[in-house]
């Protein structure tokens, strides 16, 4: 009795080692605002009355936002990690003090090919090169 006592023991712990495994974190990149932090490595002066930004309508697969000036919507497909927006369309407003991010974060999201999940942050990705972040 003692002896299966001791192996259920041994058992037990061996057993509970395994589940202390890293959560996988828990982020809701759906039916919210996002705003964008990053681009291309840098980090994006906000501005206060445009700021760029994304939201992914799950139930539609459909994405909109703003690029910094213009306003834009289209389509998003994701499977496992691959993201990839088709549709793209934007408004043609000029606005010079924001056109260097309007025009790069464009450029990012037609490039972006999968996206990943770190530190409470929505990254696009292309290959392994971090495009955008988005918090």
């Amino acid at each position: 009795m003692k002896k299966v006592f001791i192996l259920l023991c041994i058992a037990a712990i061996f057993c509970g080692c395994g589940v202390q495994k890293k959560a996988k974190e828990s982020f809701n990149m759906y039916d919210k605002l996002l705003t964008l932090t990053e681009l291309n490595g840098s980090a994006v002066t906000l501005n206060a009355d445009r700021p760029a930004t994304i939201t992914f309508d799950k139930a539609g697969g459909r994405v909109s936002g703003n690029l910094g000036c213009n306003r834009f919507s289209g389509t998003f497909q994701i499977n496992g990690n691959s993201l990839k927006f088709s549709q793209l369309i934007s408004t043609k407003m000029m606005c010079f003090d924001s056109m260097n991010v309007e025009d790069a974060f464009s450029t990012a999201l037609n490039n972006t090919d999968s996206f990943e999940i770190k530190d409470g942050a929505l990254l696009l990705k292309q290959g392994k090169n971090v495009l955008a972040v988005l918090k």
